[in-house]
């Protein structure tokens, strides 16, 4: 799947991007440790529901003033540091104006993090409908 609708943050990158800068765009800050050595086993599907999402907004005929982003624990921990977070995976969003509050935190344990649950958080924090547009490919073990 094409990562590129997908900003990669490193500690500098999220500070302008994300803290720093007054904004006029909202952010979905995916927090993920994809590393086989974290052990984290639902991160990786978490991570191809959260491109599903990206790439789907990118099809969307308007685009309003959102963006997508992820942060990886391997690539830059102080990010983590920053939002005093310890688990993984983590959906937040950025408003516009000031920084995320509890309410701007997807709950993973009580929403999961398929595709459709993400699309209507977004709706709600953002007013963008994105819609899942791509199907997802299911490998079953024949053996």
């Amino acid at each position: 799947m094409d990562n590129s609708n997908l900003l990669h943050l490193n500690f500098d990158k999220y500070k302008e991007f994300l803290v720093d800068s007054p904004r006029n765009y909202s952010v979905i800050l995916m927090l993920t440790a994809l590393s086989h050595k974290r052990g984290c086993h639902q991160c990786q599907a978490a991570s191809d529901e959260f491109n599903v999402i990206a790439v789907s907004y990118s099809l969307l005929k308007e685009h309003k003033n959102l963006f997508f982003a992820v942060a990886d624990y391997d690539e830059d921990s102080k990010i983590f540091t920053d939002l005093n977070q310890n688990t993984v995976p983590v959906f937040i969003h950025f408003p516009p104006t000031g920084s995320p509050r509890e309410a701007d935190m997807f709950d993973v344990s009580r929403n999961g993090f398929n595709a459709e649950a993400l699309a209507k958080w977004i709706f709600m924090k953002t007013d963008v409908n994105v819609i899942p547009q791509l199907s997802r490919v299911i490998l079953l073990d024949t053996n």
